[in-house]
């Protein structure tokens, strides 16, 4: 799938509402498109024009698409199942689906196992679009609880030792490591039994909030704990990217005390700078640059000035964007992102040309 930044740039190129509306038509039903994006798109294009093949064609499809995602308040998950794992369905139909479907995934040991056995071994669209919608799912109960407290996990007790902990399902984990406490509980079990949970648990799934919250834990002690700070970058390497950038905001807060400033800052750089997934480097780079603004902000001018090719332009535009700290500062870096965006997109049009992430820039 092209990456929808890029592709929602290309439709803005074309010149004619006509020329639009046959482009929005194949984004549209290819689903080559990030739902919120779309919805964005959609919205604008709708009011700017609302006389217009093209207004009237946005109008449709947006009402198409708000009426898919409420249409569905349980979950088929013996359908889902069928349909994730037939060949007889696309991988564009499979995402869409799922994406349909976000806040009940959860609840679905088999989909869950599918998702993750996906994310790591498959190819492709599958592969990106499945380690983009775990990495929504793990936010799941924020998402659609916002005002989740403790009472609500349903079923779950505090664990009083900590086989207590990993009798617990993969739901019920979660509850209790993501729920919001009035207490300190739950810090100071997790403080306690800290280097069991690491070396035991196996669910990368769980993984990814256990290197959040026991950064939390550890920041919670009066005393320095350099050693269990140290054995924390295991995670560094983990195969799952969700991890590996949860682990980074677990070092966000640990860098709150200087002493673990000075060992970690320099973690935070190696993964600004070397990192091949986006969310970890969107991460890194918010943390750098609450301590280092001016090293950080020329180190991203440099990267612009260094892309070659449309893929990696748009990439970074998202990296840019996603960083709400530094938007501001990049406000000129980013038009000229949009400019080049544009032009290119446009030159690509006229010469009917074919798109992908290696498409070079003209």
């Amino acid at each position: 799938m092209l990456q929808s930044i890029v592709v929602l740039q290309i439709l803005e190129a074309a010149q004619t509402p006509e020329e639009k509306a046959k482009i929005l038509t194949r984004i549209f039903q290819g689903r080559e498109y990030e739902p919120a994006e779309m919805e964005a798109f959609l919205v604008k294009t709708k009011e700017k024009e609302p006389q217009t093949v093209l207004g009237r064609l946005c109008a449709q499809f947006l009402d198409v698409m708000r009426k898919g995602q409420g249409k569905s308040e349980t979950i088929d998950e013996h359908g889902i199942l069928f349909q994730i794992r037939t060949r007889a369905v696309s991988d564009h139909q499979k995402l869409v689906l799922l994406n349909q479907n976000l806040r009940f995934l959860h609840r679905s040991a088999p989909i869950m196992q599918w998702l993750e056995q996906q994310a790591k071994h498959g190819t492709g669209v599958i592969k990106s679009g499945t380690e983009r919608i775990l990495s929504i799912v793990q936010q799941e109960i924020k998402m659609f609880r916002p005002d989740l407290t403790y009472d609500d996990a349903e079923g779950v007790k505090d664990p009083i030792v900590v086989q207590d902990f990993f009798r617990m399902t993969r739901t019920q984990k979660l509850w209790w490591l993501m729920a919001r406490r009035e207490d300190s509980l739950r810090e100071e079990f997790i403080f306690q039994n800290a280097k069991t949970l690491m070396e035991q648990e196996t669910d990368s799934f769980v993984i990814s909030n256990l290197v959040k919250r026991i950064p939390e834990a550890i920041g919670a002690q009066e005393d320095l704990h350099i050693d269990l700070v140290k054995s924390l970058s295991i995670y560094e390497e983990h195969e799952d990217n969700r991890v590996r950038a949860n682990l980074l905001e677990g070092y966000d807060v640990l860098m709150l005390k200087a002493r673990y400033r000075v060992l970690l800052y320099p973690h935070i750089c190696k993964a600004a700078l070397e990192a091949k997934d986006n969310r970890i480097r969107s991460t890194a780079l918010r943390i750098r640059y609450k301590y280092a603004p001016r090293e950080t902000k020329t180190m991203v001018e440099q990267w612009i000035s260094e892309t070659r090719t449309l893929g990696t332009l748009a990439s970074l535009r998202w990296l840019i964007e996603s960083v709400s700290e530094v938007q501001e500062e990049f406000s000129e870096a980013l038009k000229e992102l949009e400019g080049i965006l544009s032009a290119s997109a446009k030159k690509i049009i006229a010469a009917k040309g074919v798109l992908t992430g290696d498409t070079p820039l003209r």
